[in-house]
């Protein structure tokens, strides 16, 4: 008998949306086309995180990331287990600052 799954709600605050935004817009003026397909591929994997969260390793004590495969970009979030809600804290590309990415994990 399978268990019924459930996805879990999603929360991105306004400052990580933006990042996405941004990031989509700086490959979109390299190459047209390019945003599209980053704004795609990081949709796939936030439908992927809620459908099963605890699949993706631990990054700290209660944040876990995602990897974009293709992409030099993982997703960071928490799951509020109560609330059933995953909330997207950072979507980080690699060269950035370390300690700023540390200080929003908390």
């Amino acid at each position: 008998i399978q268990s019924e799954r459930r996805s879990y709600g999603l929360l991105i605050e306004a400052d990580v949306r933006e990042e996405m935004r941004a990031a989509g817009d700086w490959y979109e003026a390299r190459e047209s086309g390019v945003g599209g397909r980053f704004a795609v591929v990081v949709d796939k994997y936030l439908q992927q995180i809620i459908s099963d969260p605890f699949r993706y390793p631990k990054a700290g004590p209660t944040t876990h990331k995602a990897k974009i495969i293709g992409w030099p970009y993982s997703i960071y979030f928490t799951v509020l287990e109560q609330q059933r809600l995953v909330k997207i804290i950072a979507v980080w590309q690699g060269n950035q600052d370390p300690a700023k990415l540390k200080r929003r994990l908390k």
